[in-house]
């Protein structure tokens, strides 16, 4: 099923708006690579420290702005106050900081830590514009060996067979949601050229959801592990563009993989959001959006005590609601204000 937001599913942090802004990311490849770091950057945020998350998100908020020795800092600041959190995503972008700072020595240790600690995207750091100033360094091949070796490992676990038929959903599950951006931009979102769009995503998300039905039924919920890289992504996104009889009926399923780490915070958090809209309910986190016919614009679905909003929302790793809605093109006034 299509809600118009339906592009608008990842709210986490510097990747929250990914897909919204998916008309940049035009091959499939790319897409996965980033939205695969997405998965991996905040995998465990909701047993971290609350503080410890508000400091990281501030520190790739100041990255995200250029500010890049203030960013390392603050990454620095958190791993100081908080040295019992072993974050190997986090430790990778204390590494981008200290590189774009024009400090390789400090940038190097955190990408030993990064490799050390289990980090496996080899294709993503090799393409990472962020480290580029590193790449001539002695330190360089050493430091992606151990990458390498990481996703050797990682890969020699997956499921091969259950990784073709997930990559296969992934994809069909985004190729028309690649043009819906452009398409509302250029015709209008109540448009002939967007209801065809529409019932193409409809006709896809059918078919995907009877397969991800029978892979669940079959395997249960699928982690990265087994399924490869994009696993949990897949299976995500295809329940999260069900209806809400099937959502509510997976979310069981949905809890027991954020339990176990097996789907990030905050990919759980729009679920239930999701959950909530569709039955006219308040969100708790503040994820999803809805189309204004009166005003023509996108505003914030209502939500449940609003003025903590923000709390919640860092302690799954989440931005600020203001940040958040801004990418989005909606100005936010919180109602304590």
């Amino acid at each position: 099923m299509l809600l118009l937001n339906s592009c608008l599913i990842f709210p986490i942090s510097v990747f929250e708006c990914l897909l919204f802004y998916s008309k940049n990311i035009m091959k499939n490849i790319l897409l996965a690579l980033m939205l695969s770091y997405a998965l991996n950057l905040y995998a465990q945020v909701h047993h971290q420290p609350w503080r410890y998350n508000q400091l990281i998100l501030q520190a790739n908020k100041l990255l995200e702005q250029q500010e890049y020795s203030k960013s390392a800092m603050t990454f620095d600041s958190a791993f100081s106050q908080f040295p019992q959190v072993k974050n190997r995503s986090d430790y990778y972008d204390a590494a981008s900081a200290w590189a774009l700072s024009g400090n390789p020595d400090t940038a190097f240790i955190f990408l030993f830590k990064a490799a050390e600690s289990g980090y496996s995207n080899y294709e993503y750091i090799r393409s990472d514009s962020t480290l580029v100033s590193l790449k001539n360094d002695h330190r360089w091949k050493p430091v992606m060996k151990k990458f390498k070796k990481n996703e050797r490992v990682a890969l020699s676990r997956v499921d091969k067979d259950l990784h073709r038929q997930l990559t296969e959903i992934f994809t069909d599950d985004q190729k028309y949601r690649i043009g819906v951006s452009d398409t509302i931009k250029k015709y209008g979102i109540n448009s002939p050229e967007m209801g065809k769009i529409n019932r193409l995503i409809n006709t896809a998300d059918s078919i995907n959801l009877v397969k991800v039905k029978q892979i669940l039924t079959q395997h249960g919920w699928v982690s990265d592990a087994k399924g490869g890289r994009m696993a949990s992504v897949t299976l995500f996104l295809v329940l999260q563009h069900s209806d809400s009889a099937t959502m509510v009926y997976y979310q069981p399923l949905l809890q027991e993989a954020f339990e176990k780490d097996l789907l990030p915070a905050s990919f759980y958090a729009t679920f239930m959001d999701r959950i909530a809209m569709y039955q006219n309910r308040p969100q708790i986190y503040g994820s999803q959006t809805r189309y204004n016919k009166s005003s023509g614009k996108f505003e914030l679905w209502k939500v449940e005590d609003e003025i903590n909003i923000d709390k919640r929302r860092i302690q799954l790793g989440m931005q600020p609601i203001r940040d958040y809605l801004k990418r989005l093109g909606i100005n936010y006034n919180p109602p304590f204000n």
